[in-house]
């Protein structure tokens, strides 16, 4: 047992693990909390401009069939060593998945549900709206993993910041044990952050 804690603890300062927990930390964080101050203020105040997206979204619905490892190599070969465009690549992508789940709420709707409404003299556009952008904090928390995924890929070919150049690091060096530290540590992130999100969204729905 003190073998494998001084192990542990020896990874954590030969690859600056904390230093680069922070970093990618930062990137995922920081991109999905941009992102839903974004959306937040389109769909409540330029709800047309949400539209015109989707729309864009809908002509270009191959997007979501390539894999995020053919963006972060063409933004790696286009911009190399650029910090920024890990920033810029993570919220385009975040984007575009959380449109695409708008777009599947939308596309769920029972046009019956509109006579029904009139009938009761509800205006179904307005409750039509209210489902289509619900629970936007829901709709992030299902992005969470594959935000992770891109920016990991995305550092792994990079190899200068973040969690994904120290497994790049371990991969190189044959380091197992590197490999399953980091592994380890970014498994319990995004639980404990998914279980801290499906907490609060508890919590507030009471």
């Amino acid at each position: 047992m003190t073998y494998i804690w001084l192990e542990f603890i020896s990874i954590l300062e030969d690859y600056l693990i904390v230093q680069n927990l922070a970093f990618t930390s930062t990137v995922v964080y920081s991109t999905l909390a941009i992102l839903y101050l974004f959306m937040y203020a389109l769909l409540h105040f330029t709800p047309a401009i949400t539209n015109a997206l989707i729309s864009i979204v809908e002509k270009l619905f191959f997007i979501k069939y390539l894999p995020v490892l053919i963006f972060a190599i063409v933004l790696n070969l286009l911009f190399p060593g650029k910090i920024w465009s890990e920033f810029v690549l993570a919220f385009l992508y975040s984007l575009i998945l959380v449109l695409i789940q708008i777009n599947k709420t939308k596309s769920q709707i029972n046009p019956g549900y509109s006579k029904f409404a009139n009938d009761l003299s509800i205006n179904f556009d307005a409750v039509k709206e209210k489902l289509f952008y619900s629970n936007l904090s829901r709709k992030i928390k299902n992005i969470h993993y594959e935000v992770w995924l891109l920016v990991l890929i995305y550092e792994f070919i990079n190899g200068q910041d973040g969690l994904g150049a120290v497994l790049k690091q371990g991969y190189v060096f044959n380091d197992i044990y590197a490999v399953l530290v980091v592994s380890f540590i970014i498994s319990l992130l995004i639980w404990i952050i998914d279980y801290s999100f499906s907490f609060l969204n508890k919590y507030f729905r009471r």
